[in-house]
């Protein structure tokens, strides 16, 4: 009788440490996945900020495309001028030594 006392305790002893072990799994389990899925949302904020600052910035460099366009259109036509202006001015220049 005291083996089979022995034996039933170290039985239901087993058997305790079997499902605590098992119920501690569970809540390290659920505290990893809360954790795993709080850093994933983290990631998921930066990257949305991230692409909010790249989509600000094409948005920029479209406009500093457009100014640069511009920018070009403007020196062509200054330059234009500018020969116009010589040849005048060489005009002139052979005018008065003409005369």
């Amino acid at each position: 009788m005291t083996i089979e006392v022995a034996l039933l305790i170290s039985i239901l002893s087993v058997g305790a440490a079997i499902i605590f072990g098992f119920a501690a799994f569970r809540r390290g389990q659920k505290a990893d996945d809360r954790s795993e899925q709080d850093s994933m949302t983290r990631v998921i904020v930066k990257l949305e900020s991230i692409n909010a600052d790249t989509n600000e910035i094409k948005n920029d460099i479209k406009s500093v495309k457009a100014d640069v366009r511009h920018n070009s259109e403007q020196i062509i036509r200054v330059d234009e001028s500018l020969k116009s202006a010589w040849k005048q001015i060489n005009e002139i220049n052979a005018h008065i030594k003409r005369g």
